[in-house]
């Protein structure tokens, strides 16, 4: 079931690379998010063996999500301090990393739910997370810089 269970998680994440690829197309995005997307991909697709080198496969890196993390910082540096729930929408570029992180998000509930199961790169938890605040940052930057996103009115709809 191991390698299936690999599989049914692999479909997941080609949808969520696709995504991504449309995002690149649009916005510039990063190819080093790209290129780790499809390190992830293999990643999950050869389970982790203890007894073997690691060395060899390709595996998502701690330095990978520091390097994720360092770029969520230097954007949120630009933009003022949230004091609203933001909605998805916005700038058609912004929109696209609304639905980028809703499907990471969702791979990374599917990668959860692989652990649960068979021993993972722990990294791939890790950089999911991160990844779907990095595309929230970035719909925000897309927004005009935060200025132009759209914002939860409680009360208004009533």
């Amino acid at each position: 079931a191991g390698l299936h269970a690999h599989r049914q998680n692999s479909a997941h994440l080609r949808a969520f690379m696709k995504v991504l690829l449309r995002l690149k197309c649009a916005s510039n995005f990063s190819s080093t998010i790209c290129a780790v997307s499809i390190r992830m991909r293999a990643d999950l697709c050869v389970p982790e063996d203890p007894n073997l080198s690691q060395k060899t496969r390709l595996r998502v890196s701690k330095e990978q999500v520091t390097k994720l993390e360092s770029e969520i910082d230097r954007l949120n540096q630009r933009l003022a301090p949230l004091n609203s729930f933001v909605l998805p929408g916005g700038s058609p570029i912004a929109a696209w990393c609304h639905v980028a992180r809703t499907v990471c998000r969702r791979a990374e509930r599917l990668v959860v739910s692989l652990a649960r199961q068979e021993i993972i790169n722990e990294q791939i938890l890790i950089y999911l997370n991160r990844l779907s605040d990095l595309l929230f940052v970035m719909a925000r930057i897309h927004n005009d810089e935060g200025n132009g996103d759209v914002l939860w009115n409680p009360g208004a709809g009533k």
